[in-house]
């Protein structure tokens, strides 16, 4: 991921960041992979999945909650895991 800062109309900073698209399909496929290897941990340790912080920054941002909201609500936590963007970053397809 590439973090940028720029300076719009001399007194507002922006803030974004940038993931190659190939760098996603990669993790993707690896954990397609791993899921229809049946990797996916025991009753005791769940592989839930693979995700990339790009992920969550563009699920919180889109949600207009915090990365700190975010790591302190287990329903917020389980309903990015559940939503349909993540499906690809799934190793474990039940629900969580």
């Amino acid at each position: 991921m590439e973090r940028h800062l720029t300076v719009k109309d001399s007194n507002t900073l922006v803030d974004y960041a940038v993931k190659s698209v190939d760098e996603l399909k990669q993790l993707a496929d690896a954990c397609k992979q791993q899921r229809e290897a049946g990797l996916t941990g025991d009753s005791d340790m769940k592989v839930l999945a693979h995700v990339d912080g790009f992920l969550i920054e563009k699920w919180c941002n889109e949600r207009g909650v915090t990365f700190y909201q975010f790591m302190r609500d287990l329903d917020m936590q389980n309903a990015f895991l559940n939503s349909p963007e993540i499906q690809p970053f799934r190793v474990y397809k039940g629900r969580v």
